[in-house]
C-alpha cells in the first residue's frame, strides 16, 4: 500500500495540474478576447451625439436589424471630415443605448422622469425597440393628493376620501400623449398637461403652465377658460395630445378629434388629472 506521504504528494501534484490547466484556460479565453477586440478595432465607429463623442464597434452597432444604425451603414453614407457620424440628439442617455447594443439588456437604474422621456424620444428616432420599456406611463404615487388612491399596477386612480374639492395626480414622466377611460366622472373631472409636477396634489389651475379639458366641455389654460366641446360622460375614452412641432394641444373624445384646444405651447409636459368629488374613478390606458 502507498504511504500516506506519497498519497499526499500525488494529491498535491493533481491539484497543481488542475491549477495550471485552469490558468491556461483563462489565458486562452483572454487571448480570444484580445483577438476579438483587435479585429473590432479596425471597424470602430465614432458617433458625435449633440457634440459628445462615443465609440463602438460596427459589429455591435449593426447587430440589431432595422434600426437607424443598420440603415445608416447599409446606405453607404460616409462619416464627416473628422471621421464621425453626427446625430443631432441629446447625449444624456446615449451610453445606456450603446450598452444595449453591446450587452443585449437595458439598464434603467436611477433614471429620472425627464431622462425616461428623452429615452423614449431617442429610441423612437433611432427606431430601437426594447422588450419591456421602463417608461410605461403610470400614475406617480409620490405626486398625488392623499385623497387619491392609486391601484392596479399604478393605472387606476380613485378619489377615495375628502370633500368636494380639487385633488390632482400626475403621471410619472414627461410625455406627449395621455389616454384614459372615465369610469365615474363625479361632479367634474379635469384632464390634460402641466409643465411641471405639482407637489402634494395641488389644484392644477393655480399653475399658469397647465392645459386642461374638463368633463363639462371647457378648456383651461391656467385661469383662462373657453368653451371647447360637448360634455363628456362616464365610460368615455379621452386622449390628450401634445404636438411639439406645431406647439398645439388637442383632445380626442371617443375617437373624435375635437380640434386644437391650445396654441403656442412649449416645453416638456407631464400628463395630469384633477378630481373634484369622492368616488371619481379613471383608468390610464397609455
Amino acid at each position: 500500500m502507498l504511504s500516506t506521504k506519497l498519497l499526499e504528494a500525488l494529491k498535491e501534484v493533481e491539484d497543481k495540474i488542475e491549477e495550471i490547466t485552469a490558468r491556461e484556460k483563462i489565458q486562452e479565453q483572454l487571448q480570444k478576447k484580445f483577438e476579438e477586440n483587435y479585429a473590432r478595432s479596425k471597424n470602430v465607429i465614432t458617433l458625435n451625439v449633440g457634440g459628445q463623442l462615443f465609440s463602438i464597434s460596427k459589429e455591435h452597432l449593426i447587430k440589431i436589424p432595422n434600426t437607424y444604425f443598420s440603415t445608416l451603414f447599409s446606405s453607404g453614407l460616409s462619416p464627416d471630415l473628422e471621421k464621425c457620424y453626427f446625430i443631432d440628439r441629446n447625449s444624456t442617455n446615449f451610453n445606456r443605448i450603446l450598452d444595449y447594443f453591446r450587452y443585449g439588456f437595458f439598464d434603467y437604474t436611477g433614471m429620472t422622469p425627464y431622462e425616461l422621456g428623452l429615452l423614449e424620444s431617442d429610441l423612437n428616432y433611432l427606431q430601437i425597440e426594447l422588450p419591456e420599456p421602463a417608461w410605461a406611463t403610470k400614475w406617480d404615487v409620490t405626486n398625488r393628493s392623499q385623497n387619491i388612491r392609486i391601484m392596479d399596477n399604478d393605472t387606476f386612480a380613485v378619489k377615495t376620501s375628502g370633500t368636494n374639492s380639487w385633488n390632482s395626480v400626475v403621471c410619472n414622466r414627461i410625455c406627449d400623449h395621455l389616454k384614459i377611460q372615465i369610469f365615474n366622472r363625479g361632479n367634474c373631472l379635469r384632464i390634460g398637461f402641466a409643465q411641471k409636477p405639482l407637489a402634494n396634489g395641488d389644484n392644477c389651475t393655480k399653475n399658469a403652465a397647465t392645459y386642461i379639458l374638463t368633463t363639462d366641455g371647457r378648456t383651461y389654460r391656467g385661469s383662462d377658460i373657453a368653451v371647447y366641446t360637448d360634455a363628456i360622460s362616464n365610460w368615455s375614452i379621452v386622449e390628450s395630445v401634445y404636438d411639439r412641432e406645431k406647439k398645439e394641444i388637442s383632445f380626442i373624445v371617443d375617437g373624435r378629434n375635437c380640434g386644437v384646444a391650445q396654441k403656442d405651447v412649449t416645453g416638456d409636459l407631464f400628463p395630469i388629472v384633477e378630481m373634484y368629488s369622492p368616488d371619481t374613478c379613471i383608468k390610464l390606458l397609455t
